[in-house]
């Protein structure tokens, strides 16, 4: 944490209003004793199991969670969910029709958008309006990957050395494993990066219509297993995730390569559209991004993007 004094003194006032440092110090001491009883596990779904759950937490189903629509729908979320005590609704917006000219999706499209943030829909809605007017965005899929990164550990840099060499030629192993755990996860590529005695391997799977981590997690686990069953030398550690892959972070490795699906889309709009949808010119969103990027990049954002729609 890093913070001016004089905002952490008045903080600190605020903390202490009424109250000691032991008083403090007493409240934030590990209590064990008297612990809860913990909720019983449960990957299963039924009507039974989710009012046992209510149960132990010596309450009644609240009807906000638990309402008709959720006791007729309950199971269809069998496997998406543990502990399951009901369903919530959120309000959702429609934006558009958005227009879309590319290669697979090409059409008026209306986005539905699941949130209770104010104005957010209304922004959408005026970007897709501002968009569709100029003839639809052009759009191209140009690259896809869902990553994932195990990481070796060695004795010796001289040991991760050998083994990248060892890797690096059984790719076919590893891809008929791979593909041989899932219909639609598919192995293409994988990218080496040694630090010390450490070695991350950076697999690259297309995952169909998923997204596809648990798909895989499951393929990377059997290479995994592979290699500690095969190669020739001792392994200290192996993780099936080193943390390298960006998986749910932001990330400057997504931005220069890709972690799910990169596409790029054009939209060429005309002077009096800008006039009539946002009252801008194009000099003033061109000023005005000028100033936006150099703030971005000196607040360290990760993508430097305008919020025009805005």
């Amino acid at each position: 944490m890093a913070g001016k004094r004089s905002l952490s003194l008045g903080h600190i006032q605020k903390v202490l209003e009424g109250r000691t440092i032991e008083d403090v110090t007493q409240k934030l001491t590990p209590n064990s004793t008297d612990l809860p009883r913990s909720i019983s596990p449960s990957s299963k779904i039924s009507p039974q199991r989710l009012e046992r759950h209510w149960k132990q937490l010596s309450l009644v189903p609240h009807p906000d969670l638990y309402d008709e629509w959720t006791k007729a729908n309950l199971e269809s979320y069998q496997g998406n969910i543990e502990n399951c005590i009901g369903s919530i609704k959120t309000p959702v917006g429609i934006a558009g029709p958005l227009r879309v000219n590319g290669l697979f999706a090409s059409g008026d499209y209306p986005i539905p958008l699941a949130t209770s943030e104010a104005a957010l829909v209304a922004s959408y809605h005026r970007g897709c309006t501002l968009i569709s007017a100029a003839g639809g965005c052009s759009s191209m899929l140009i690259y896809q990957a869902v990553n994932r990164s195990p990481a070796f550990i060695f004795e010796t840099i001289r040991d991760a050395g050998k083994f990248v060499a060892w890797a690096v030629d059984h790719f076919e192993q590893f891809k008929e494993l791979a593909d041989s755990t899932s219909n639609h996860g598919k192995l293409q590529d994988f990218g080496v990066t040694i630090e010390g005695n450490h070695v991350y391997l950076n697999f690259e799977y297309t995952t169909g219509d998923a997204s596809g981590q648990n798909m895989v997690t499951i393929a990377t686990q059997v290479i995994c297993d592979y290699i500690s069953e095969t190669y020739h030398s001792p392994i200290k550690e192996v993780y099936v995730e080193g943390n390298l892959s960006g998986d749910k972070k932001a990330s400057t490795q997504a931005f220069l390569s890709t972690r799910g699906k990169k596409v790029t889309c054009e939209a060429i709009i005309a002077p009096d559209l800008l006039k009539k949808y946002l009252h801008v010119t194009p000099e003033e969103m061109l000023n005005y991004w000028k100033v936006s990027a150099i703030g971005g990049v000196l607040s360290g954002t990760i993508g430097v993007h305008g919020h025009f729609a805005n």
